[in-house]
């Protein structure tokens, strides 16, 4: 379910809270925790691309669809399947979609015996072609444009095909691309890695300047600490975020 909390503004109350507001204050500025977000966002959306679903109509001549040009921030397809309606007004007997819809070759009556008989290979052929996966690839290629390749079978009226897509997620407040989509049990996640991120950044701050001024003055030694801790969260972080790697798309359907 998508999360209606993640903004770069909860993000760096989060940051502030985490590593305590005076030093963060001082070493660490909003524009350093979106550079964290940033990172984040493309390691979640390496392992965890969002997915969406659309439709494409689709014939038996044209076998080669340009997708990247309909869905931005493509990734992939994952899943593709038929689920063309019917169609209105006049209905084709020997189309097999309508067959397939109907389950059988209906009454003989107004056929001539060859075309009952053409009808009930029409249904076997439906039933065949729409019991099973769609034969179809789909490539990224030279040219930069994702493409998906589909046969269909001769029919009267335009297929309709369902498509599952992987895209990737934008640092926006977009509602179908952004931040909102990232999924509720994944926002800790992402604010963890952040936090993760900007420990890393403040042991590089603080080891340039030979730590900070301490209650008595003295340099007090802490950016090695932080760095352990930043690199150890950071990898404990991104087992976690493997463990729910969500396939990626294939080259062959």
């Amino acid at each position: 379910m998508p999360n209606t909390v993640l903004t770069v503004d909860y993000l760096w109350d989060k940051v502030n809270r985490a590593l305590g507001v005076s030093g963060v204050d001082i070493e660490l500025v909003k524009a350093d925790v979106e550079d964290t977000l940033e990172d984040a966002l493309r390691e979640y959306n390496r392992v965890r691309p969002h997915r969406i679903k659309s439709a494409l109509a689709i014939t038996a001549v044209q076998k080669k669809y340009q997708i990247d040009d309909l869905i931005p921030e493509l990734a992939g397809i994952v899943d593709v399947s038929f689920v063309r309606e019917g169609v209105t007004g006049t209905v084709d007997p020997f189309d097999p979609w309508f067959l397939y819809l109907g389950g059988s070759t209906g009454s003989a009556e107004g056929y001539t015996p060859a075309e009952y008989e053409q009808a009930k290979g029409n249904l076997k052929d439906a039933q065949k072609v729409f019991g099973s996966n769609p034969s179809w690839r789909g490539q990224w290629e030279p040219d930069g444009h994702y493409y998906l390749y589909i046969d269909v079978m001769s029919s009267t009226f335009p297929w309709l095909c369902s498509y599952t897509a992987t895209i990737y997620l934008t640092m926006t407040d977009d509602a179908d691309k952004g931040l909102p989509q990232i999924q509720r049990g994944d926002v800790k996640w992402v604010c963890d890695y952040c936090i993760a991120k900007s420990k890393l950044i403040l042991s590089y701050v603080r080891g340039k300047y030979m730590g900070i001024p301490g209650p008595d003055g003295d340099a007090q030694i802490d950016w090695d600490r932080l760095k352990e801790e930043g690199e150890r969260d950071e990898e404990k972080l991104m087992e976690q975020l493997k463990d729910r790697r969500r396939p990626l798309p294939p080259i062959i359907g």
